[in-house]
């Protein structure tokens, strides 16, 4: 063979071809041996309107979407009117354009000149399949004579035109070039049976290969000719049916005059070219690596290395510990594009550098330090801020019994420390101590006593690494500026931005709270594990200057995972550079519909993960940068079954990372329906009351009794936001932390009848002693119910007038602070119409 052939899938030709007894190879022409750089054929008419409007040459009251509907359109008709008049569909270009009145175009485009600029338009979106060129190259050396076969409205002409473009100038070693139009006669129905009589060949001395089931592999199965399906969708099904909406107005947003640069279809041909060195278990990160991830990195470093260019800098330095695996990325790009770029490791973290940024003059970052510091009691993470138990007599009540366990536990210290100039003090002198540390390092790499600027990069998302850099390096005099280049940037980073941070995001399209950013903000854990080196993270600097890690919480396994799907990652990086070309071509920034195409990725991704990514990436560890006491996989999941009975989608959505961190992805292991939930409401498909009985069942009224009766100022309303099963769960702060006190409660139903169970009924007291959690549904507290009456078990049937059930639980009620929170979970069938009579 004339070049290496590494897609798994040809090894049934190549055996074939080896074999000696087939004396043709058939290969399909259109996403086959020619791929396009758009995901699907009908978008080539989105970047043509585009194209013709952009030309002044379509109608003025003609749009790039509205000229797609009606160029698709046409199509049809085009083929409708051959057919009735004469028993085919095949068509020619020239064909649907008759179908395309005047009125749509400028004044002087002429019919032919139309059909001449689709042709110019598709040419420039062609690309070939290396590995399809290297088995036809091959085989021909073999004996084997070629064909190239295509069900379409181009002509032969047209096709040897395409083919020019490309790489292979022309139809070179091809013998036969088979067209459907010219033919009279499509795969799908009978060109292969006349071939085979034309050729006088038997069905076993033809191989085909092609990318339609309907056209390539029906027919084939029929005449028992031997095929090879080459499905440019096998890598990931929701790049088809999630990343792309199917509605051209929307897939308008997609694809601009650079089509999709060919990555989805280059992503499809990845899938199958995993480095046959590799074990099965590598093979499959590798693959997740170079199809699902690639467009976001590969992306990411052409617009880094655009900034750096626009900057003139010479430097980047990638913080670690995603740093060395992007500062691959962005050498390799820098490399394709002929700029020098040197790259640069940093050891920077947010625990590093947020608790070496307390002044006695600024304890703004106090409690983020606090966040940072986790311990397993209270003398521990008092040790780690410089301070003991001792030190909070007389700056707190009570300090003795003082808990960093407890709710308000961190406002608490964090008054304390403000509050108390010894305190403060001695908190502020650990601190100094950490910065002073910090900077002996940061010195040794980082030219922080020059004016000029540094430039950072990281994934992002708040800048607060670079920001609380950014405050020592001023409250220290030291003149260097901060530049951060990050892949998102969230609405925390504004704060920052307008602080004076120069950070930078590549997905700036749609500003910094887009869903795309808000999924990477809830679930970064994807991308960042993708990122990783083998270090642990940063804890501090010791006084010498050198850096000190936490340690690595992965095991050989994960690592080993991790360098497979990196290797993927950047393998793809230089083919999509390779497929994108230079700047002049497709430009390194300002891109926006790349950059949207990389956050449907994103989403896709994070919202919609295979069984395959699920187990995968999925199973990985998370490793913390700061609390070592967190050693969950990716979609451990903490979750009680019951909120999902009573809470509905809403439990779904409503998961916290303390939950687990990639939701999806624990879902779809257990359900795959479970998933598609989720993502509908992460996806901003619905929102949890709109899949609820709400307003149509009406409110249910909480009445408290601080002891002198049941009193209406005293009244809250709570919707009754039933699910599917017609449960719900209700979490309802009653009164927040102070000393009044609440003795009994009337919950009120609404008017009508109705059957109602009372399924679990907590009443949760938070005091400075802690939590406690009382069962209101057990004596001496209740229920106690009127307008109703028992008709089971627990389950009671309201008449009409309304009921009321009363819970007392002023047994139960400490002195002094205390907040209380009513947890409710009940079934509620109504049984009454709920618009009135029929009339």
């Amino acid at each position: 063979m004339s070049a290496p052939i590494t897609d798994a899938r040809l090894g049934p030709a190549l055996e074939a071809i080896d074999g000696a007894r087939v004396k043709w190879l058939s290969v399909d022409v259109f996403d086959t041996l020619l791929w396009r750089k758009v995901p699907e054929p009908k978008d080539v008419f989105l970047v043509l309107g585009r194209q013709l409007a952009e030309a002044g040459r379509l109608a003025a009251h003609m749009s790039p979407v509205h000229f797609a509907e009606l160029r698709a359109r046409a199509e049809k008709v085009a083929r409708n009117n051959r057919e009735a008049a004469t028993a085919s569909r095949e068509i020619t270009l020239k064909d649907i354009y008759d179908q395309l009145p005047d009125a749509l175009f400028a004044s002087g485009f002429r019919r032919p000149d139309r059909v001449a600029a689709e042709l110019a338009c598709e040419t420039a979106l062609m690309t070939p399949d290396d590995d399809l060129m290297a088995l036809m190259e091959g085989a021909k050396a073999k004996g084997v004579k070629l064909m190239l076969i295509s069900d379409t409205y181009f002509s032969s002409a047209d096709i040897t035109a395409f083919l020019a473009g490309s790489r292979w100038k022309g139809l070179g070693p091809v013998d036969r070039l088979v067209v459907s139009n010219e033919m009279g006669r499509p795969k799908w129905r009978d060109l292969f049976d006349h071939l085979l009589k034309d050729l006088k060949i038997a069905p076993g001395e033809l191989f085909h290969i092609g990318d339609n089931r309907d056209a390539d592999v029906a027919p084939c199965v029929r005449l028992s000719i031997p095929h090879l399906f080459y499905d440019k969708w096998a890598f990931s099904a929701r790049t088809s049916t999630k990343e792309l909406p199917e509605k051209l107005n929307k897939r308008a947003a997609l694809i601009d005059g650079y089509g999709d640069g060919g990555l989805t279809g280059l992503r499809s041909r990845l899938w199958h070219r995993a480095p046959p060195e590799l074990s099965a278990t590598h093979a499959s990160f590798w693959r997740i690596g170079a199809s699902a991830l690639s467009p976001p990195f590969a992306l990411f470093g052409r617009w880094i290395v655009g900034q750096c260019r626009d900057l003139g800098a010479t430097t980047i330095h990638g913080i670690m510990r995603e740093g060395r695996f992007l500062n691959a990325l962005v050498s390799q790009t820098a490399q394709a594009h002929g700029l020098k770029l040197k790259t640069a490791e940093i050891w920077l973290s947010r625990r590093a550098v947020v608790r070496a940024a307390l002044y006695e003059d600024d304890l703004s970052l106090l409690p983020a330090t606090l966040l940072l510091t986790p311990g397993a009691n209270t003398p521990d993470v008092l040790k780690q801020i410089g301070l003991t138990q001792a030190d909070l007599e007389g700056a707190m009540p009570d300090a003795a019994r003082f808990d960093i366990r407890q709710s308000d536990a961190l406002s608490t210290l964090c008054l304390a420390v403000a509050g108390s100039p010894a305190i403060r003090a001695k908190v502020c002198a650990w601190s100094a101590g950490l910065r002073r540390d910090l900077l002996k390092g940061l010195k040794q790499a980082l030219p922080l006593e020059k004016p000029g600027n540094i430039v950072l990069m990281d994934l992002g998302y708040a800048a607060t690494i670079q920001t609380a850099l950014a405050r020592i390096l001023k409250r220290e005099g030291l003149p260097a500026n901060l530049v951060g280049l990050y892949f998102a940037l969230n609405p925390k980073a504004v704060d920052n931005i307008i602080e004076g941070a120069d950070a930078r995001a590549f997905l700036s399209d749609g500003g910094v709270d887009t869903r795309t950013i808000g999924l990477l903000t809830r679930t970064p854990d994807v991308l960042e594990h993708a990122c990783m080196c083998r270090d642990g993270s940063l804890s501090h600097y010791d006084d010498a200057g050198q850096a000190v890690f936490l340690p690595n919480q992965r095991d050989e396994k994960q690592l080993a995972e991790m360098e497979a799907l990196q290797a993927g990652i950047l393998f793809a990086a230089r083919a999509a550079d390779a497929l994108l070309g230079p700047d002049s071509r497709t430009p390194l920034l300002g891109n926006a519909a790349l950059q949207r195409q990389v956050a449907a990725s994103i989403e896709a991704m994070l919202l919609y993960p295979t069984l395959d990514e699920a187990r995968t990436i999925g199973g990985w560890r998370h490793e913390a940068n700061f609390d070592l006491t967190d050693l969950g996989r990716l979609t451990d999941l903490a979750f009680e079954p019951a909120e999902l009975e009573y809470r509905g989608f809403a439990a779904l959505t409503g998961v916290g990372r303390h939950q687990v961190y990639w939701p999806a992805a624990a879902y779809v292991l257990a359900n795959p329906y479970l998933r598609d939930a989720y993502a509908a409401g992460a996806g901003e498909g619905f929102t949890a009351d709109h899949l609820t009985a709400g307003p149509l069942v009406g409110g249910l009224t909480f009445v408290a009794d601080f002891g002198a009766g049941f009193d209406d100022k005293h009244k809250r309303v709570a919707a009754l936001e039933l699910n599917a099963f017609g449960r719900m769960q209700l979490i309802f702060t009653l009164k927040a932390m102070g000393p009044e006190a609440i003795k009994r409660l009337s919950l009120r139903w609404p008017v009508g009848r109705a059957v109602i169970a009372l399924d679990r009924v907590e009443l949760i007291i938070t005091s400075d002693s802690g939590k406690q959690t009382v069962d209101l549904l057990s004596p001496p507290h209740g229920p106690a119910w009127s307008g109703a009456r028992e008709i089971a078990p627990g389950v009671c049937l309201t008449e009409g007038a309304g009921a009321e059930t009363v819970l007392d639980f002023s047994s139960a009620i400490p002195g002094g602070r205390h907040a209380l929170d009513l947890m409710l979970r009940l079934k509620y069938l109504k049984i009454d119409r709920v618009f009135g009579s029929r009339q």
